[in-house]
Formats: structure tokens, sequence, C-alpha cells
């Protein structure tokens, strides 16, 4: 029974992976090239890049999903297919040095928009438990985004306040104050809102 319940949860956290995984090519590509080899394989690549703990270098996630595909295709065909993807969004002349550069670059930022939607799931999810107003919710929500994202409470606040201002510091002041009295309708102290954040 226990080994049926750990084959389920990891199945269950395989699958959540390769919806990220497709939700974050959607993101990154045209429908257009939904259909292409290339799109597969680098969903594949991405797949094993949200991996946790996987240590795995581009070259290995590659062969992985060559391994993977549903026809026989090399590493060498797989890599060209997912080069071909990838430069499709790069401004770069197509030369074997941009290339290597365009699909590391594009990895990077397939994480960073799976870091990015993790923290807005993380904030939203605590958040909307909270017994407070929609504002306060909203304001509370962007600070706890920003700590999801590594931030102390004290940086949140002004990375989220230089966001609502009008690059007038009087404004600036304003929005922080403002956001300081949403957090107080919550919250005894900033601590108390890390906590919240990381339990």
């Amino acid at each position: 029974m226990v080994r049926k319940d750990t084959k389920e949860k990891e199945q269950k956290t395989k699958n959540i992976r390769f919806e990220k995984a497709n939700i974050i090519m959607r993101r990154l590509f045209e429908t257009s090239v939904s259909s292409t080899v290339g799109y597969s394989l680098f969903r594949d690549v991405l797949y094993k890049t949200f991996e946790e703990g996987n240590d795995m270098t581009t070259e290995e996630k590659v062969k992985w999903a060559a391994s993977k595909f549903i026809f026989d295709v090399s590493y060498e065909e797989a890599l060209e297919e997912i080069y071909e993807l990838v430069m499709r969004r790069s401004r770069k002349n197509d030369t074997d040095e941009n290339r290597k550069e365009t699909l590391e670059e594009t990895i990077a930022e397939a994480v960073e928009l799976q870091k990015k939607t993790d923290a807005y799931e993380l904030s939203t999810e605590k958040v909307k438990k909270l017994n407070v107003s929609v504002k306060n919710k909203r304001n509370i929500s962007n600070v706890c985004y920003e700590i999801a994202r590594g931030k102390t409470a004290k940086d949140a606040i002004n990375i989220v306040a230089r966001k609502m201002a009008d690059d007038v510091h009087d404004n600036f002041l304003q929005k922080k104050g403002e956001i300081i009295e949403s957090i107080k309708t919550a919250f005894s102290s900033l601590e108390e809102l890390e906590k919240f954040m990381s339990d």
C-alpha cells in the first residue's frame, strides 16, 4: 500500500511538472510551432529542468528528450531541431556559438518564468485565506509575491511601492504607507508576515 501511494505521488509530481513545462512553452513560443519536433523535444528538456534536484547538463537533457521521443531521433538531430526552435525567437545570427548561447538563455528564461509563476501561485494561495478587504489583499499579495521570490518583507514593501509610485518621492512614501497599513490589517509585524510565507 505504501509503495502504491508513493508511486501515485511520484506520478502526480511528474504530471504537475509536465503541465508546468507545457504552460511555459506556450508563454515562450507561438502556437504555430507547437506541432514541430523541436517544440516537443524542448518541452521535455524543460520537464527535466523543472525536476527538483536535477543536475543534468543541457546535453544530457537533450539526450534524455531524444530517447523519450515518439520516433527514433539521434542526439544531433534532436539538438538541431531544438536550435531551429530557439533561434526563431532570437535576433542573433544563426552561428554555432549563438545557437548554444540562445539555447542556454531560453532555458534560463523558462526557469525564471517558472519561478515567477510558482511565487505568484504561492502568494495568491496564501493571501486568499486572509480575512481582509480586496484592496488590502492585493497589496499584501504583491508583497508576498516578492517574499516568495526571496526578498525580505522590508525590501518587498519598497519594491512594490516603487512599482506603484509614479517616480515621485512623495508618491513612493504614500504608497509605502498604504502597503504597510494593509499589512497591519492582517499581521502584527513584518516577522509574522515572513513566517506566514515560510510556513
